[in-house]
């Protein structure tokens, strides 16, 4: 396989990791990262590739709930994001990823001090009304690789829809106000408060020491999607459908 596919499947590994439950995100995660190793074993300076794996090691290292084992993950991630500097010096994405890097080990040991609750979110300022769990902070530690570079693309493969699509919010800025409104929709709508009420009932019900990160998530995971309301799903969906149409895509 080619040194840009393998980037780019790591990279879809890496963002399809922050969906499901946390052992589907840990063997993504895994997946993703033998697929970047793949891809630097072609050519080690290949920067989207280092940034990618760091950001899946910092990802890996949110969900390892002992901070020994954590440590060696942001260690590994550090590495990845300065040579990725060392390559792209001027990049703002890289600066500020190993810059995150450098204190994401304490912001591991509060979140995890605390069981992985609010604390911990609000540190990343997800302030007190934001949904907690580690899975969360991984969501928030994880940046989508940057669209290769067009000399790098292979000459015989056209992307495919989605990846254009994707490219296209991403580029517009759309992916991002999209994300925004689900925050405030889910808001408006009480489901953050619901799915807080839910984390807390449970706590109560098993006692604080028994629960863990992993539990909050299996028992959230399902019940937050099925909660969504109908209106706020038709409403993401006419906001892409309306910027399909204006992309004319």
């Amino acid at each position: 396989m080619s040194l840009q596919n393998l980037t780019r499947w790591g990279g879809a590994l890496l963002e399809l990791s922050q969906f499901g439950d946390i052992n589907e995100s840990r063997k993504m995660l895994q997946d993703a990262v033998s697929k970047l190793d793949e891809a630097l074993a072609i050519n080690p300076a290949k920067h989207e590739a280092l940034w990618c794996l760091g950001n899946a090691h910092t990802a890996k290292a949110f969900l390892t709930p002992d901070h020994d084992e954590a440590q060696i993950q942001f260690e590994q991630a550090f590495q990845c994001f300065q040579k990725a500097v060392e390559e792209s010096p001027g990049n703002e994405h890289y600066l500020q990823s190993l810059a995150s890097c450098a204190k994401a080990p304490e912001l591991h040991k509060e979140i995890h001090k605390h069981g992985g609750l609010g604390q911990g979110q609000q540190a990343l300022g997800g302030g007190p009304g934001a949904s907690s769990s580690a899975k969360v902070i991984m969501r928030a530690s994880i940046k989508r690789p940057p669209t290769p570079d067009a000399e790098d693309e292979d000459e015989d493969r056209e992307p495919t829809l989605q990846e254009i699509i994707n490219i296209k919010l991403i580029e517009s800025g759309e992916k991002e106000r999209l994300k925004e409104l689900l925050r405030e929709r889910l808001t408006e709508c009480g489901w953050k408060d619901e799915m807080k009420s839910l984390c807390r009932s449970f706590t109560r019900k098993k006692g604080r020491n028994n629960v863990t990160v992993d539990d909050l998530v299996h028992l959230i995971t399902p019940k937050g999607r099925a909660a969504v309301p109908d209106s706020v799903k038709a409403e993401l969906l006419q906001r892409i459908r309306s910027f399909l149409q204006s992309a004319a895509l």
